[in-house]
């Protein structure tokens, strides 16, 4: 019998869809109706477990995993759209930078899914905090890391404070837009950094401090 035949016979194939999660994504697995097929093709490679997915056929007389393309996420593990909020960070304690170099801001950190590779990404940064001296710079960044280690990490900056005043709690706010295609699609962990670049004396956060943080993906 031949292909084309065989496609007649089995009507329906290769169009049945059937809805899947991903279990794992390396290789490809999804279960569907308590069965679990590996080497899933799929469109979008920012799948991660937990995905619900479209599960198309593409074969008229196997339904092994490899003759199967994931679509979607129709929904996603943990994200019901692209906006990721890290919320409002309360400080407890004291947190302080006097060098150059980054330090990870403590409870900033948050997941995002970017769905799409050539859409853009705005990043928003707010918060407040104090300096030990007049004259010192604070610069606040959002730090991204590939969770999959394809991407290098990066740190960028969204927002910078001159402080005129010691010892008193200024706030602070800042908007990046990263371009079309600088971050591919896929699941990254943020975080939050600062740094003193100017002056000298420590950047700090205590418990009077609140800081936000949001990602969104746009077209």
């Amino acid at each position: 019998m031949s292909f084309a035949d065989q496609i007649a016979k089995d009507r329906g194939q290769p169009a049945t869809v059937r809805i899947g999660t991903v279990l794992s994504v390396s290789p490809l697995v999804v279960s569907v109706q308590g069965s679990a097929l590996t080497n899933v093709g799929a469109l979008n490679p920012g799948l991660v477990a937990g995905d619900v997915v479209a599960l198309l056929g593409q074969s008229a007389v196997s339904s092994d995993g490899s003759s199967c393309l994931a679509l979607g996420p129709l929904t996603t593990a943990g994200f019901v759209h692209t906006d990721n909020p890290a919320g409002i960070q309360v400080f407890t304690g004291v947190q302080n930078n006097a060098t150059a170099v980054y330090a990870t801001i403590t409870g900033v950190t948050f997941t995002f899914r970017k769905l799409r590779a050539n859409s853009r990404v705005v990043m928003h940064f707010a918060g407040s905090s104090f300096a030990s001296a007049i004259g010192v710079i604070g610069e606040f960044a959002l730090r991204i890391t590939d969770t999959a280690g394809v991407v290098p990490a990066t740190d960028q900056s969204v927002a910078s404070l001159f402080y005129n005043i010691a010892v008193t709690h200024l706030s602070w706010s800042g908007t990046r837009i990263l371009g079309a295609g600088v971050l591919p699609a896929g699941l990254y962990t943020i975080t939050g950094q600062f740094r003193n670049v100017g002056g000298a004396g420590n950047v700090s956060f205590d418990a009077n401090d609140r800081l936000s943080a949001i990602f969104t993906e746009v077209g």
